[in-house]
């Protein structure tokens, strides 16, 4: 009977001593499930905006005798060069991610290997067309010549992407940014947009930039039209065209490029019957600050 007794509290004991662990157990678990789930009540803060600017990040510092910047965005191999009038005190900053390696050096010229879209990152870039002078952050909403060659096109890099108004800050306010060239694949109204207004605070007194007319695009997915979207934001920051042009085409001031878009609102299919009539869409717009005085640029070349 004693013996009896021994087990049965022997047997309560390991109850017990079974439950106390499996209590352990779970207050432990429990814990990291709350440890979890705290976390997860935690505000962590938002980041900046992208292409926004750090009151930390200084600006860049050139030279001591440049008081002029011109900047090339999307140079390939071939970027301008200061104008002969800026003598020495010109310098010319190209942004060029896939050959700027290849671009011969000059002293004045300096070269950035990125890209420049409307956010700053990291981002794949699609190598096209010989140097790659055709590559682009869109695929090619056409197939031709330039884009079809399997040894050569349609390769991926990883770049990294800063803004426009990045650039735009980091120079200077002492040093005079006269003009601006951007061949961005597509890209470039989008990077302007999203300088807002900056572009004109700055002073950047010219800007020519590749445009596409008749609302056609050589690249999927992009926003670059002449028309729709170019002359409209342009006015409304405080810049004038000077012209725009296409391939083989004649200069259009702005009493015809009314004329043209007028046009272009009056045409149902904009879709291009050829990947050629879509290269032929391009062109290259020249747009001046008011204000601004006239000047002639007479760029120097590599």
């Amino acid at each position: 009977m004693l013996a009896s007794g021994v087990s049965v509290r022997l047997l309560i004991m390991a109850v017990l001593l079974l439950l106390f662990f499996v209590s352990v157990d779970l207050f432990l678990r429990c814990m990291g499930c709350m440890g979890n789930n705290s976390a997860s009540f935690v505000q962590i803060p938002k980041s900046e905006p992208s292409g926004s600017i750090s009151d930390d990040l200084p600006s860049m510092e050139l030279p001591g005798h440049i008081s002029e910047v011109f900047l090339n965005i999307g140079s390939n191999l071939d970027p301008i060069l200061p104008p002969v009038d800026s003598g020495d005190k010109g310098l010319t900053i190209a942004f060029e991610p896939i050959v700027g390696c290849k671009i011969k050096p000059h002293k004045q010229l300096m070269v950035v290997h990125a890209a420049v879209a409307a956010n700053a990152g990291l981002s794949s870039m699609f190598l096209y067309n010989q140097n790659g002078e055709s590559s682009s952050l869109s695929k090619p909403a056409y197939q031709g010549f330039w884009n079809s060659d399997s040894n050569r096109d349609g390769h991926i890099q990883i770049v990294p992407i800063i803004t426009l108004h990045q650039i735009l800050y980091a120079v200077p306010l002492h040093i005079a940014i006269p003009y601006i060239k951007t061949d961005m694949q597509g890209h470039d109204f989008v990077a302007i947009e999203a300088a807002g207004d900056y572009l004109f605070k700055r002073n950047v007194d010219y800007l020519y930039a590749e445009v596409y007319m008749n609302n056609l695009s050589v690249y999927k997915g992009v926003n670059n039209d002449f028309c729709t979207s170019w002359w409209p934001h342009m006015q409304r920051i405080g810049y004038d065209l000077v012209y725009v042009e296409q391939i083989a085409q004649p200069r259009l001031d702005t009493k015809s490029a009314t004329d043209f878009c007028a046009q272009q609102r009056l045409k149902v299919d904009t879709t291009a019957a050829s990947a050629t009539e879509a290269l032929m869409s391009e062109g290259n717009a020249l747009w001046k600050r008011n204000g601004a005085a006239d000047r002639d640029f007479v760029f120097q070349t590599l």
